[in-house]
């Protein structure tokens, strides 16, 4: 069994990343966790130690930039004897390409994003000194993504477009990498179909059908830029403007409040723990995954959709060739460039559409306790 770094740039709790750990822990790995910030209680079943360090813009850079990480890093290698480093998204591989150096540490490269194509996309937006930083980012991703395909032991990805993406843009053996679909937990599926008692007032008291989604509140002062980017604007207005033509419907965010989405009748939830969170989603009349169409999104798997036909809601989609290939005619498809009519008459006949219960029966065939299993198969080649 292995002693394995497991190394992410994002805060916990952070689904995949614990899921992924769990598996391991339970295949009789030892998982050693770095993360910038923990937020919530770890469990022995999750990760085996817990390590924070301050990962940050400058981990993008060069190993005379980042040397105080490279000496913290080398340090836990040395104490767990480390003989894997999974390394979560882009800043994390970076420095675990430096790590691994001259040593027979093996290497997996967990790609949540494509990171390429999504900072190509965010570089397209932004002013000034932020479009030069998104520019200046985009090509040293690039870089890093280019290395890390021909460095790592092996590659994980959301989803087989990604495989087709990897094998194109970097020549990468097939059997080099591997695609894990970030499916919810059934457990936890489970337990959040039976908390009725974690249910939202608002849920509760208006009856009124419900459309749901997660906001993400602009991150900088200029929200109007943010609106503008190519990878954040997710069309509120379009869906709000169907509603003010329904009045038995009404658009519910889970959220930081915005005011102005606000006055024209969206209601905000605040944030809630995980269970709280899928129990008030599943008693929703309708999920949606707006998208911005582009060659981010058309390759991406959304963790939301899984989430929705494993609760039993219907979901109104943005239409991408992913989406179709594993969804077929059980989604109810909106484009961005569809016409307000079509949404309305969508809400309106609503009952015409596949059933909640019917995209629940037919999300059995994703399981998140199958995909795993090709996790820990990684593992067993990489040992041997």
């Amino acid at each position: 069994m292995a002693n394995i770094l497991m190394m992410s740039h994002n805060e916990i709790p952070d689904a995949r990343v614990e899921k992924e750990s769990r598996a391991l822990i339970d295949a009789g790995h030892k998982v050693y966790l770095i993360v910038p910030k923990v937020r919530s209680k770890i469990t022995k079943e999750s990760f085996t130690k817990v390590y924070t360090y301050p990962y940050n813009f400058k981990h993008y850079f060069y190993s005379l930039i980042i040397r105080d990480a490279i000496k913290f890093h080398k340090e836990i290698i040395k104490k767990h004897s480390i003989g894997l480093i999974h390394a979560h998204n882009i800043i994390c591989i970076n420095l675990a390409m430096k790590l691994n150096r001259n040593s027979d540490i093996k290497l997996i490269f967990d790609d949540h994003e494509t990171w390429s194509l999504y900072l190509q996309l965010r570089m397209k937006s932004g002013l000034g000194i932020r479009k030069f930083l998104r520019w200046f980012l985009y090509l040293r991703t690039k870089r890093i993504e280019k290395c890390a395909a021909a460095k790592s032991d092996h590659i994980i990805v959301t989803n087989r477009k990604c495989i087709d993406f990897y094998i194109q843009k970097y020549q990468i053996q097939e059997d080099k990498i591997t695609e894990i679909e970030n499916i919810a937990l059934q457990q936890e599926i489970d337990k959040a179909l039976k908390s009725d008692e974690l249910i939202h007032d608002f849920f509760k008291k208006d009856k009124r059908k419900k459309i749901i989604h997660v906001y993400r509140s602009p991150p900088v002062k200029n929200s109007k830029q943010f609106h503008r980017d190519v990878l954040t604007n997710r069309n509120y207005n379009k869906i709000i403007d169907a509603q003010e033509k329904l009045d038995d419907w009404v658009l519910v965010l889970f959220g930081k409040r915005n005011p102005g989405l606000e006055k024209r009748g969206a209601v905000f939830i605040e944030y809630l723990p995980r269970i709280a969170y899928l129990a008030n989603i599943s008693k929703a009349d309708v999920g949606i995954n707006p998208l911005v169409i582009n060659a981010k999104t058309s390759i991406s798997s959304q963790n939301r959709i899984f989430e929705y036909a494993k609760l039993g809601v219907r979901i109104i989609s943005t239409k991408t060739q992913l989406l179709e290939e594993n969804f077929e005619d059980k989604l109810i498809w909106f484009n961005p460039d569809d016409h307000i009519d079509k949404l309305v008459n969508i809400l309106e006949n609503i009952d015409r559409y596949p059933t909640g219960e019917e995209i629940q029966n037919y999300s059995k065939k994703f399981s998140w306790e199958e995909e795993i299993k090709k996790v820990i198969q990684v593992y067993e080649i990489l040992q041997n």
